[in-house]
């Protein structure tokens, strides 16, 4: 989001205000912006914004993929991990369709938490699933953890 002011006068000054969500852009973000003026010399200025954000949650790995044959014991381990100076408990688990599958949490340090993921489709096929874990912390929000399941015969 930008906000500036519609005209400012010659030899005058101006802010600028900009307001960018790095919310799902990973580590880094950078957005260009320009500045349109009647100013013979500098009709169009070119702002190139860049940020290095720092996660507050490390997930390693980054998505469940559960892949196997119909009657096999599928499961992943998802590690969440704090980030220095960040803290937070997980408050509630959420699945969006949950059909397919089952969880449990692990906490064995307070410095990460242990996901267990599990296939409880009984028949072939492939499905899609997300699990939201909510904290108590208003900076990290919701924790988002895709899950993927391709089970064969």
């Amino acid at each position: 989001m930008v906000s500036f002011p519609n005209e400012i006068a010659p030899q005058g000054s101006g802010e600028i205000k900009v307001k960018a969500s790095t919310s799902g852009r990973g580590r880094n973000f950078s957005q260009s912006f320009y500045i349109f003026s009647n100013d013979k010399k500098y009709k169009k200025i070119t702002l190139k914004i860049s940020i290095n954000t720092i996660p507050k949650v490390k997930i390693i790995p980054g998505k469940v993929s559960l892949w196997g044959k119909v009657g096999e014991n599928i499961e992943e381990k998802v590690k969440i991990i704090k980030q220095k100076n960040i803290n937070f408990n997980i408050k509630k688990i959420i699945k969006a369709n949950g059909n397919n599958i089952e969880y449990k949490l692990e906490q064995k340090n307070p410095d990460s938490f242990t996901l267990i993921v599990k296939n409880i489709k009984k028949t072939k096929g492939t499905y899609y699933d997300v699990i939201f874990l909510k904290t108590d912390n208003a900076k990290v929000g919701t924790i988002r953890i895709n899950v993927y399941g391709n089970i064969k015969e």
